[in-house]
């Protein structure tokens, strides 16, 4: 049999390791890490890797088992019994020659292990699952649409965002915008009818539109033939510039146009809420003409005289043009939110928004923190869009301010960043772990409905209400399906003690039943206290032995996600009718980060012993690098740490050392190869990158040694690279050497490559210091430093 397996795409299974299980919520429940099979591949090694396969899923099953996790893992047994069933008939198949046969039944024995899996993800009953529904991708005809909401009421969505208004076009007929021709002919009113089959499914409608920008340069319309007068021109565009795209959001007419098209939708369409896009402005053109006309009046009749023409990040006046600047799209946010609550009182408004403070406020001007706090807007959707799943921590890290911030969080996860629809999961599974209140997938051009089966299966199993319109039924069904939980254990699970279940029940229906919906703040109050209560009431069944410490733990999360529903929910309440001014930007960057570094990197004829051991003639000759800062360039770091480089024919030696106060308190665990946890330890990161090409390495070295290594966009990619690390009293030390082969590049004097160097301490307030400040995620290859070989 030369080709057996051509047909298939994809074998999946976990990661396991029962010693690192550190969360209630693990993130390896939602990983699935799948890998394709050769097309050579013979049966005997389809075989044995699904065997294996098999018997690691089965390992997770039991793991959940063991943990009494609020999982289906009772269907998972039986679809892993299906699995390994369909696997031996197709030895049995391929044994008699039938290969067609055998294919098939290898097939549904993947099936069967994928939808393990999926049953073994947690599946929450409040949270927001929104899908984008790009325009292209609206069928054209009624029965296609009427499918559409089928498929996503089966897959348990519970709001849609169909683009409405984009490149200034509508899909709909009115006075202020050209129809989108592939919408003109069709027959009926696509918005109209779209709304009327997800109110049948029980889906909400939230249209999509594009706010200031009314362009795409592929594209042409007449939009800005009609309105050119609030465009947002350049004074003085060079030949290169990019054509004009966005209304000026400093143009008080371009707002209210823009205001007038939102009205006509809320007064015309049973709409459920609205999603403003591309509401900030366009961040290749900072001072358009209108912007500058405006804030020219602005200052003169605040300070009585001119500001600078051309206004410099240095200038003291620097601060308040930004301010004014995103004063004007606050001021879009504050006419919508006046003008359509006239129309639809409790209509919920959310916006789309760039990730982090660096990129959506000093760059877009989208100040939305100061939106949600005026309760301008009720949700908020950050782009985190990625293929990457750890940048989600460090992201959710900003937008929550370090969980010091309690918003109605819809994150958006990007389906044409993913690898594999699969990674949807792992990027969910880090959400639920941070208690966001919902996830949206962006868009349904590039997360096809194929996909939505494991939804249904995994992570949506369990319909959910939205936590920002039903708040306190939101909690109570938290509270109620911990109460369902138990009730199928002591169905389920004999060896459990049923009196300890049902007294946990008992005191959870007698909490949720007190629950008023009286939007009372000081009754709510108690409620927080009673479920602080509940918690500790939840520990003192430590002395059941049947209870692993990670069954309580469990019960316990799902008590901290209704308390953060709570919090957001008596944040709201509190701050309801109270004025929140503009906070300063955070525009503090060390004026010595700004410029890129730059070093001159000198050859060797010896090759350094990669033992961490530093002190030699070799080092003791070249460069040092001193200055690491923290990412934000905020600050120096704490401590120093000292890059040296030199290179070879075939290699770049990179030492590192990491001088330290107190080595007690530096963590390093992981042990495991090419594990992402090296990246949570103490530990040095090196990035590499050659001039003109897009993709770029990425090595780390944790105080164990233990390596971690990428390609971009190529996870799976292992280097042929060595390290050597040693610890002294004050300092730990890294050596690196990295064939030049590795990176698929041969130096020459005189030439360079790009390259940063990264610390990781947890000891220090901002953990993560780099040589090059990125200002962001240490993924930011714009920001990479030069080394020049000499």
């Amino acid at each position: 049999m030369k080709k057996v397996l051509s047909q298939l795409l994809v074998l999946a299974t976990f990661s396991i390791s029962l010693s690192n299980y550190s969360y209630a919520f693990d993130i390896k429940d939602y990983k699935i890490i799948s890998t394709r099979v050769s097309e050579r591949a013979d049966f005997k090694f389809t075989y044995n890797h699904l065997k294996v396969l098999i018997n690691d899923v089965g390992e997770k099953v039991k793991q959940h088992s063991k943990l009494f996790k609020n999982s289906n893992y009772f269907q998972s047994k039986k679809d892993l019994e299906l699995a390994n069933k369909y696997l031996l008939d197709a030895e049995t198949s391929f044994s008699l020659g039938e290969t067609e046969k055998s294919k098939y039944l290898v097939t549904l024995s993947l099936e069967s292990l994928k939808n393990a899996q999926l049953n073994l993800m947690p599946s929450r009953v409040a949270e927001a699952r929104g899908l984008y529904l790009d325009a292209d991708s609206i069928p054209k005809d009624k029965a296609g649409i009427t499918r559409l909401m089928v498929k996503l009421k089966n897959a348990n969505f519970n709001i849609i965002y169909p683009e409405v208004f984009r490149r200034g076009y509508t899909i709909f007929a009115n006075n202020t915008t050209t129809m989108d021709p592939n919408f003109k002919d069709i027959g009926f009113d696509a918005l109209s009818y779209l709304i009327q089959e997800a109110h049948e499914n029980n889906i909400q409608v939230h249209p999509w539109v594009w706010t200031f920008r009314v362009k795409s340069p592929e594209h042409t319309n007449s939009f800005l033939n009609k309105y050119g007068d609030f465009a947002a021109v350049k004074e003085n565009p060079e030949p290169l510039d990019r054509e004009t795209l966005f209304l000026s959001p400093s143009s008080p007419q371009a707002r209210q146009l823009i205001a007038n098209l939102l009205k006509f939708i809320a007064s015309n369409y049973n709409i459920d809420g609205l999603l403003m896009d591309y509401i900030r402005i366009d961040e290749t053109n900072n001072e358009d003409i209108l912007s500058k006309k405006y804030f020219r009046i602005y200052h003169i009749e605040k300070y009585g005289f001119e500001p600078p023409y051309k206004i410099d990040r240095k200038d003291p006046i620097f601060v308040e043009w930004q301010l004014w600047r995103e004063n004007q799209v606050t001021e879009m946010v504050k006419l919508v939110n006046k003008e359509l609550r006239q129309i639809r009182p409790k209509m919920p408004i959310g916006v789309a928004v760039f990730r982090t403070e660096g990129e959506g406020r000093l760059l877009k001007m989208q100040d939305w923190r100061l939106w949600a706090s005026n309760q301008y807007i009720n949700y908020v959707c950050p782009m985190l869009y990625t293929n990457e799943a750890y940048n989600l921590d460090w992201w959710i890290d900003s937008e929550t301010d370090r969980d010091t911030r309690n918003d109605y969080l819809y994150p958006s996860l990007g389906a044409h960043k993913f690898s594999l629809s699969d990674d949807f999961f792992e990027q969910y599974g880090i959400l639920t772990k941070r208690m966001a209140t919902g996830v949206n997938i962006f868009a349904l051009t590039h997360y096809s409905q194929n996909n939505f089966s494991d939804l249904s299966k995994g992570v949506f199993r369990n319909p959910a209400i939205i936590p920002d319109q039903k708040p306190i039924t939101s909690i109570k069904n938290i509270l109620s399906d911990i109460v369902n939980w138990m009730t199928k254990l002591k169905n389920n699970e004999k060896s459990l003690p049923a009196n300890e279940l049902n007294n946990i029940s008992y005191e959870i229906n007698k909490l949720n039943k007190t629950i008023p919906y009286n939007n009372e703040y000081k009754d709510y109050l108690k409620l927080d206290k009673k479920l602080i209560d509940l918690k500790s009431s939840i520990d003192s069944y430590k002395r059941v032995k049947q209870f692993n410490p990670f069954f309580l733990a469990e019960i316990k999360q799902e008590i901290n996600y209704a308390q953060r529903i709570l919090k957001i929910y008596t944040t709201v309440m509190l701050t309801k009718n109270k004025v929140f001014p503009q906070s300063l930007p955070p525009l503090q960057i060390l004026p010595e980060t700004r410029q890129l570094p730059v070093t001159d990197v000198y050859q060797t004829g010896i090759q350094p012993s990669i033992d961490g051991m530093t002190e030699s003639d070799i080092w003791d000759k070249m460069l040092p690098l001193r200055s690491f800062y923290w990412h934000s360039g905020a600050f120096r770091a704490e401590v120093e740490t000292v890059v040296k480089l030199t290179y070879g024919q075939e290699y770049l030696y990179v030492s590192i050392e990491n001088y330290e106060t107190n080595l007690k308190k530096a963590k390093s665990i992981s042990m495991s190869r090419d594990s992402r946890n090296v990246l949570s330890d103490d530990s040095i990161e090196v990035f590499l990158k050659v001039s003109g090409r897009m993709e770029y390495y990425h090595f780390a070295v944790n105080m164990n040694n233990t390596q971690f290594d990428e390609r971009i966009n190529k996870s799976e990619w292992n280097g042929d690279w060595t390290s050597g690390v040693s610890i002294s009293e004050n300092k730990w030390t890294v050596e690196l050497k990295i064939p030049f082969s590795d990176i698929d590049y041969k130096p020459v004097m005189g030439e360079s490559i790009k390259a940063n160097f990264v610390r990781n301490r947890f000891q220090e307030i901002n953990p993560y210091s780099h040589w090059s400040p990125t200002y962001n995620s240490p993924h930011t290859p714009a920001r990479f430093g030069t080394l020049f070989f000499r």
